[in-house]
């Protein structure tokens, strides 16, 4: 089974994970039932997910200047699983595309060394001006940088892009990874060390013909270091 069908039949369990556990807060919240009847939940977790939602059904209810109450809304998501999507959290809000791709080349790729790098903080790590930067007290902007680096196995680092659609905003996360291609080849001139960039493009936007057009980007020179590729090409 290839990534994509793989990723296709976990995001959907994601999906009803997701609509299953906002039936439950709901449920939570309409009794106002303390977080012992939920043990599925940290309390943490509960005190929050609560919260969320409480906030995300009042503001239904304001919006429609009380035509909806709180009640109604509460027992709608409870019992409908229509009404329940529409308030579930989307997966790929919860990074869920950037993990499966980094436990699909752990488990299915055989890529036992890979872990997951900081997207934020002082340890993330970023191509700018063609050198791997950390440290730093906030994330770089402008064309010289890229967004923080992904995944590192042993020499390898990789940045990862999931994109179904076309679209504006799936564009933009192309030009993301363009601008990474740009970086990797500024640092492969400038550093004649043995690191491997990888731009991991999957999902339906990334077809042969788009992959082939930022292939091209790559210096020729540099095609043994920069790398455009699927999870299935890894």
């Amino acid at each position: 089974m290839s990534f994509n069908q793989q990723f296709e039949k976990a995001i959907q369990q994601a999906w009803k994970t997701n609509i299953n556990r906002v039936k439950e807060i709901a449920r939570a919240v309409h009794n106002n039932a303390p977080a012992t009847e939920f043990p599925e939940f940290t309390p943490k977790q509960f005190v929050k997910e609560c919260g969320d939602l409480s906030t995300k059904v009042d503001n239904a209810c304001v919006r429609t200047g009380g035509m909806i109450c709180r009640a109604q809304s509460l027992m709608s998501i409870m019992k409908d699983d229509v009404a329940a999507y529409s308030y579930a959290k989307d997966p790929l809000k919860q990074n869920f595309a950037e993990l499966f791709q980094h436990d699909y080349l752990r488990d299915i790729k055989d890529k036992s060394a890979i872990t997951k790098m900081s997207g934020g903080g002082k340890k993330a790590h970023y191509l700018i001006d063609g050198q791997m930067v950390s440290g730093l007290s906030k994330k770089p902007s402008g064309s010289n940088s890229t967004k923080s680096i992904d995944f590192q196995c042993d020499n390898e680092y990789y940045y990862a892009k999931h994109t179904s659609a076309e679209g504006g905003a799936q564009d933009n996360q192309c030009d993301d990874g363009k601008r990474f291609i740009e970086q990797a080849n500024i640092y492969a001139t400038q550093h004649d060390d043995d690191k491997v960039f990888i731009l991991l493009v999957d999902g339906a936007y990334y077809n042969d013909a788009r992959k082939n057009k930022i292939r091209a980007m790559v210096a020729p020179e540099h095609q043994h270091r920069v790398r455009v590729c699927g999870c299935d090409e890894v």
